[in-house]
């Protein structure tokens, strides 16, 4: 008797869905993304209790058609590559074609699509990976994403999710990662009938850099870039007298995807040097473009890991920039501002526009 099995499909397609849908803010950022993509310049994300309940990602991007819409949910089926080849020149925020089947693998999900230009559009369902429907609808040009019931079909999964004030704060800080660099798209997240995130779409980063990290912050932040052949980098850095006891305040981005990376941080510190006390962190927000074919983003699901093939060269770019731009400011390092406003960070949400 054989001990070896080849795995159903439904299992298979839960286990690999545990790679790119940890929690609900997994399943925000998956689907912003995918907004962002289609060239939506409104996306109106809206949750119920912590997104464990319900997720609804509205855009105005190009739609899908009713063959597009069926395609969408296979795996490994997307718009954004063709060839392997085309992995070394990767700039969308999506390319795998993972999300939405692996979305749709765990949850009850509702894909309505109106392509631009055209009069009608369909409206898709399927619970725990199985299609129920495809019908005609009306509906407004782009795309709604309706997720419900988040891992109602993996109780263990769904038992490990945390709080409702968790989750949430989680979701907030995934979508804000993602506006960051995209001043000219409207933001909004609504939690039930409470707007939390209004960002309203602006030709300044500046005004984004405000709405999300505060006014003061914005109004303090000096520049600082660095040019080298195909790399780019611009810094905004607020004075070391913004410095926080989290490093919760550090956006970085390369080619307008949100990283983590500690090569990165690291050389942000660098830059700051002793202009920080022992334990503090900087504000900062750093945008790097860069030749795709300098970069690996296919590190792992989520899209947030990526190799840099110079890594030395990012480095001191950045070390560099954060340099110059603190050198330029005129404000001088004040210990007892580090004291004053190592404080944790409360969001203030701008008034809903409707």
């Amino acid at each position: 008797m054989n001990t070896i099995r080849i795995l159903s499909e439904t299992l298979a397609s839960q286990i690999a869905a545990g790679e790119v849908v940890d929690r609900p803010a997994s399943v925000v950022r998956e689907l912003t993304d995918n907004s962002i993509d289609a060239g939506a310049d409104r996306i109106v994300v809206t949750i119920e209790n912590g997104g464990k309940r319900r997720i609804r990602v509205s855009d105005n991007g190009l739609g899908m058609s009713k063959d597009d819409l069926l395609l969408c949910v296979e795996r490994h089926a997307t718009s954004k590559i063709r060839t392997a080849s085309d992995l070394l020149s990767v700039r969308s925020l999506g390319f795998r074609g993972e999300a939405l089947p692996s979305i749709a693998a765990v949850s009850r999900i509702q894909i309505t699509s109106l392509p631009q230009g055209r009069l009608t559009g369909h409206s898709l369902r399927i619970s725990g990976g199985k299609l129920l429907e495809i019908k005609e609808t009306g509906a407004p040009p782009g795309t709604i994403v309706d997720v419900k019931d988040l891992f109602f079909n993996i109780p263990a999964r769904r038992k490990f999710l945390r709080a409702v004030r968790t989750e949430t704060d989680h979701i907030v800080d995934s979508l804000s990662r993602i506006a960051m660099p995209f001043p000219g798209i409207t933001f909004r997240l609504d939690d039930g009938t409470r707007n939390v995130i209004h960002l309203p779409a602006s030709e300044d980063t500046r005004d984004r850099i405000s709405g999300l990290m505060g006014r003061k912050t914005a109004e303090a932040m000096v520049t600082g870039e660095e040019k080298e052949g195909d790399l780019s980098i611009k810094v905004y850095a607020a004075p070391p007298d913004f410095a926080r006891s989290r490093g919760d305040r550090l956006y970085v981005y390369v080619n307008c995807r949100n990283i983590r990376d500690r090569l990165v941080t690291k050389a942000i510190m660098e830059g700051y040097g002793r202009r920080l006390m022992k334990g503090q962190y900087p504000q900062v927000v750093l945008f790097i473009d860069i030749d795709p074919l300098e970069i690996d983003v296919n590190v792992h699901p989520t899209k947030q890991e990526i190799r840099f093939r110079n890594a030395s060269r990012i480095f001191q770019a950045i070390v560099s920039a954060v340099g110059k731009s603190l050198d330029s400011s005129p404000q001088p390092f004040s210990r007892q501002g580090v004291l004053d406003r190592a404080i944790p960070f409360e969001r203030v949400s701008s008034p809903a526009v409707s």
